[in-house]
């Protein structure tokens, strides 16, 4: 489940980037959509991992993106280097927010399970 909501969040980033001009007003939802999608992803794996779960939050991130930009450069046949490195950062960022939120202190009522 993980995995996927990664991989969607990850399509959806790289789909506002093919985004014209005369659309750009639904470019700003679908960028939420998909920082909020990366997040949830490192929160799954921040949660489903015993050691380093910050770093496995980043690592699930980072690794969806650079999946998703590889089938993207080969479909296309060329590198948008700049926005590569935008997307790796923001994936850094959007794991690490997913990540902390995991290390959270569990409530009583989640504690209890």
């Amino acid at each position: 489940m993980g995995g996927a909501a990664l991989a969607i969040a990850a399509g959806i980033g790289r789909a506002t980037d093919a985004v014209d001009d005369d659309r750009m007003a639904i470019v700003v939802p679908l960028l939420q959509l998909a920082l909020v999608g990366l997040a949830v992803g490192g929160w799954l794996a921040a949660r489903r991992t015993g050691r380093a779960p910050l770093a496995h939050a980043i690592a699930a991130a980072v690794v969806a993106v650079v999946v998703v930009g590889a089938v993207a450069a080969s479909v296309s046949g060329a590198v948008a280097w700049g926005a590569a490195v935008v997307w790796l950062l923001l994936a850094v960022a959007a794991g690490t927010v997913g990540g902390l939120a995991a290390l959270r202190p569990r409530g009583k009522a989640e504690s209890a399970r």
